[in-house]
């Protein structure tokens, strides 16, 4: 990743700087757990079981594919994941890389699979790499892996859809907590290389949207999290007549 803190400068990357304060070890898979606060989740998998995370994934995420190509070419030492220290004396929270480590641990064993029993087994029967062990880069707390996923899915290769964006902005607008808002946003847009305006349509938009989960999303048939557009919301917001109508100041 080659995006500068400050192109006027000649301040370290992101990247570059991330890599020095934390430490790349390998560790085994057994010892490393779901992150309950993944931002790519539905809320309603917050605190979910080991068999939800794996039931949404492979029905969600393209995981037989991820399976797939480690168990053919063996896990890239060039992508860590990145883990914190557990409550659990032992264990790492993988704050990112969590679909890597649902494939890898069906790899180790096929049985935690609840869905898609046969297409796991058959990618197991015939994998000729199955790591038990992977390398991780051990951050001291969540905080340290913020700026790095704000570059990665935001901006990044690997770009979250907006319903992900916006839980991930508001986990870090709390770093910042107590300052004036209006400062906070400019901050995170220069985090996520964008600007003020989009962070503050996204925030907003997740307020409004925690409103519609708490309440169930009103009985509208076949709307949850996972068929909510929440980019329309956002885009609907910004029209001041609807959000007039609705009783927002957005």
């Amino acid at each position: 990743i080659h995006v500068i803190i400050n192109s006027h400068t000649h301040k370290k990357t992101i990247m570059s700087e991330f890599l020095e304060n934390n430490t790349i070890t390998l560790i085994p898979i057994k010892s490393l757990v779901f992150d309950p606060e993944n931002p790519r989740l539905p809320s309603t998998k917050k605190g979910a079981t080991d068999e939800d995370i794996f039931h949404y994934m492979l029905d969600k995420s393209n995981l037989i594919d991820v399976m797939l190509s480690i168990a053919t070419q063996g896990y890239f030492i060039g992508e860590p994941l990145l883990v914190t220290p557990a409550e659990q004396d032992g264990q790492f929270e993988v704050l990112e890389g969590n679909r890597r480590l649902a494939a890898l641990k069906l790899l180790q064993d096929p049985t935690l699979a609840p869905t898609k029993k046969e297409s796991v087994r058959k990618v197991v029967e015939e994998a000729e790499f199955r790591p038990d062990e992977v390398p991780v880069l051990i951050c001291q707390s969540r905080n340290d892996v913020l700026l790095y996923l704000g570059y990665r899915h935001i901006t990044g290769v690997d770009e979250w859809d907006s319903l992900a964006k916006a839980k991930y902005l508001t986990q870090l607008k709390e770093k910042f907590s107590g300052e004036k808002y209006l400062d906070v946003l400019k901050k995170l847009a220069k985090i996520i290389g964008s600007r003020s305006d989009y962070v503050h349509k996204l925030l907003a938009g997740y307020q409004v949207y925690q409103e519609i989960e708490k309440n169930d999303f009103f009985g509208i048939s076949d709307l949850d999290e996972e068929e909510f557009p929440f980019s329309l919301l956002t885009t609907a917001l910004s029209y001041n007549n609807i959000s007039k109508y609705i009783g927002v100041d957005a």
